[in-house]
């Protein structure tokens, strides 16, 4: 690994216990003593680094510490201070310290390491960087979304096959492929989990023994309840995209395939708000409605609705006649039938993995799907008209309501609100808020600068959504926020 520059904003974080990136940037001082990286920081670096130090007598001890771990402090000399003059000329708003941080970096072909995400930009890297584990048809949807919906974005891959994922890098679902988990996650600011199910809590568990402090980490399964009680990660928000396909594979990835579709987020009380946001921009970036909701309310784990979208579709399927083994003529089928009956195309494995993760509830639901049916096939057999017909009248009131429920309207407003700087705060205000069938177009968070409260800031579509989530926000005692 070449020679690294650090930044004041990641030495301060090594150096202050109390310091908001202090995991962070240990973290990330672990990765490149790992790495055996050579470690720099340019005079500026310095001479910002030590006010502090300076004023608390502690100077000696913070020199020994940086000499301790291979610190070299870099002259600015003639060609960095140019560069710098360039880099200030070109971009007003660039901070003296900044520009000469990026400027020496540049000029000693090293990699600068900040957590400024503007002067990250600046000094070239990607402005995101996303790990995928497990590059199928989600994996690549997600991958190619990213990179069709996002600028200055990187998507890395990591799989068990590498001949697949050397098919994802040609069919650009991936940027690059990562010979593992860890490498794939060196320096992500999100990842998604996308193993079968039943693989799900292995790889959640070791993306987040991977991934850098802040990293955003999520999975993609259907069932969340296991994977809620499992990790109590601030950086852990399980995730269900309500989209698919019978078909596996990155062949079959999509970059559409999100569009429009509601990608369920379950956060929890340890959830950092910080995490949330990032992943809600990411969501909606790739095209999806990120819908905040407990595990127990997502469709994944929902038993009525597992059972209709999962169990049903099987059992039409066998039970049609296109499925007998009599020798009979087959009947032509039409777009209804494969629609409905699209799950029951899909790979066993991965289904029986989802019906087994929730077979006593879904079991539950389809002993009283029965019953229903049982008394709607006595109704035919007693040709009851008005009970047949007052029958298919609610079921079609129903499915109104929920075709609608789906469709968000009207005008954007924007609820601001003060939130204190503690884990599961933002995740109360989405989850009250996805619990009353409140979408949340966009959020946004900025932390205050003594980094003990800051500001969200949720845009709501409709005058009735709206006002009905100023109301939820303020019965959590969140002060909210009057309009500029």
């Amino acid at each position: 690994m070449g020679p690294v520059a650090l930044d004041a904003s990641v030495v301060i974080g090594i150096l202050g216990a109390d310091d908001p990136h202090h995991q962070r940037a240990i973290s990330e001082l672990q990765r490149l003593n790992d790495r055996r990286a050579s470690l720099q920081m340019a005079a500026s670096v310095y001479a910002e680094v030590m006010v502090q130090p300076v004023r608390a007598k502690q100077a000696e001890h913070v020199d020994g510490f940086l000499d301790k771990i291979g610190v070299e402090v870099v002259a600015i000399d003639r060609a960095a201070a140019r560069l710098a003059a360039e880099l200030r000329a070109k971009h007003r708003s660039l901070r003296l310290g900044d520009a000469l941080a990026l400027a020496c970096a540049r000029v000693a072909g090293a990699e600068l390491l900040t957590f400024d995400e503007r002067l990250r930009r600046l000094a070239g890297g990607p402005a995101m960087k996303i790990a995928v584990l497990g590059v199928g048809l989600i994996g690549g949807s997600i991958g190619l979304a990213a990179r069709e919906g996002m600028e200055d974005v990187e998507v890395v891959g990591s799989g068990r096959s590498p001949d697949r994922l050397a098919r994802a890098v040609e069919l650009s679902a991936i940027d690059r492929a990562a010979g593992s988990p860890e490498e794939a996650l060196d320096g992500a600011d999100v990842c998604f989990c996308c193993a079968p199910v039943g693989a799900l809590p292995e790889q959640v568990a070791a993306a987040l023994a991977a991934a850098p402090a802040g990293c955003a980490v999520s999975d993609v399964g259907s069932v969340k309840r296991q994977l809620a009680e499992s990790f109590t990660d601030e950086r852990f928000v399980g995730g269900h995209p309500i989209a698919g396909a019978e078909t596996a594979g990155v062949e079959h990835a999509r970059a559409d395939l999100f569009d429009g579709a509601v990608w369920y987020l379950t956060p929890s009380n340890t959830s950092s708000g910080i995490v949330l946001e990032r992943l809600h921009r990411v969501i909606a970036a790739l095209g999806a409605r990120p819908w905040p909701s407990t595990p127990s309310r997502t469709t994944g784990c929902s038993p009525r609705s597992a059972t209709c979208r999962t169990c049903s579709p099987t059992c039409w399927s066998r039970s049609s006649p296109s499925a007998s083994a009599s020798g009979e003529q087959r009947p032509r089928v039409g777009p209804s039938f494969r629609d409905v009956t699209r799950v029951a195309g899909a790979n066993s494995s991965i289904w029986t993995d989802i019906y087994l993760s929730n077979a006593e509830a879904i079991a539950d639901e389809i002993d009283a799907m029965t019953h229903e049916l049982a008394e709607v096939s006595a109704k035919l057999r007693a040709e009851d008209a008005p009970a047949i017909t007052a029958w298919n009248n609610a079921a079609r009131e129903d499915r109104r309501r929920l075709l609608e429920a789906d469709v968000a309207g009207g005008p954007v407003h924007e609820l601001r609100a003060s939130v204190p700087n503690r884990p599961g705060v933002v995740a109360d205000v989405a989850l009250a808020l996805g619990r009353a069938g409140i979408n949340i177009s966009d959020m946004a968070l900025a932390p205050a600068p003594d980094m003990r409260s800051g500001q969200i800031t949720l845009w709501i579509a409709g005058d009735d959504a709206a006002a009905r989530a100023r109301e939820l926000v303020a019965e959590l005692d969140v002060p909210i926020v009057p309009a500029a």
